[in-house]
C-alpha cells in the first residue's frame, strides 16, 4: 500500500513539466522541426525570433540534448561554445531571454547511449512574456556567416557582464537540471 502511494506521489510530484513553470504544453507553439542524430554528433538548426520563446526538445526514441549559442554558429558541449544547454534523460526545455541577438545557434546532440536519436525540437512564445513574438527555423546559415564561425551580434564587446550571466545561468541550470535527474532517477527506481 505504501509502494503504491509513493509511486502515485512520484508520478504526480516529480514529472519534468510539474517542475518547469515556463513550460506549458498549450502554449502558443511558433514552429517546430523533426529530425534524427547519430550518437556522438550534432545537427544544427537556427532560429531567427523576435521576443521571448522557449525551445523544446523531446526525443521519441534514443537521449538527445540540446546547446544553444546567440555568438557561435556551431555550439558543441564544451562550455566556452555554448551560451545555454539542457543535457537530461527526459525533454529538454530552455528560456530564451529577450536579449538574445537572431539568429540563435541550435546544436542538437545524440547521446552516446543510443545509435540514433529520433526528436522533435519546437519554439514557443514564452507565456510570461507580453510581446509579440515569432520564430523561423532554418537548417543552413548563409557561407559568409559560416565562414565566420560566429553570429555577428550587437554590444558583445561592450557588455562585460556577459561572461558574469552565462556562469550564473549555467550554474543556476545545472543545479535544476540536476535536481530533476534526481528526481528522475528516483521515480525509475520506485516504479
Amino acid at each position: 500500500m505504501i509502494n503504491i502511494i509513493f509511486k502515485l506521489l512520484s508520478l504526480l510530484l516529480f514529472s519534468r513539466a510539474d517542475f518547469d513553470e515556463n513550460f506549458n504544453p498549450s502554449s502558443e507553439l511558433l514552429g517546430y522541426r523533426n529530425g534524427i542524430v547519430g550518437n556522438e554528433t550534432f545537427v544544427y538548426y537556427y532560429v531567427h525570433h523576435s521576443g521571448n520563446i522557449l525551445i523544446s526538445l523531446t526525443s521519441s526514441e534514443g537521449d538527445a540534448d540540446l546547446y544553444i549559442s546567440e555568438t557561435r554558429v556551431f555550439p558543441t558541449f564544451y562550455p566556452e561554445s555554448y551560451d545555454l544547454h539542457s543535457a537530461t534523460c527526459g525533454t529538454e526545455v530552455i528560456e530564451i531571454p529577450l536579449s538574445f541577438k537572431s539568429p540563435i545557434a541550435v546544436g542538437v546532440y545524440g547521446h552516446s547511449a543510443h545509435e540514433l536519436s529520433v526528436f522533435v525540437l519546437e519554439i514557443f512564445r514564452n507565456p510570461k512574456s507580453d510581446i509579440k513574438t515569432f520564430a523561423i527555423i532554418v537548417d543552413e546559415l548563409p557561407q559568409s556567416v559560416k565562414e565566420q564561425n560566429s553570429i555577428p551580434t550587437e554590444d558583445k564587446a561592450k557588455n562585460p557582464k556577459s561572461k558574469t550571466n552565462k556562469r550564473k545561468t549555467e550554474s543556476v541550470a545545472s543545479n535544476v537540471n540536476g535536481f530533476f535527474s534526481l528526481f528522475e532517477i528516483i521515480g525509475l527506481i520506485f516504479l
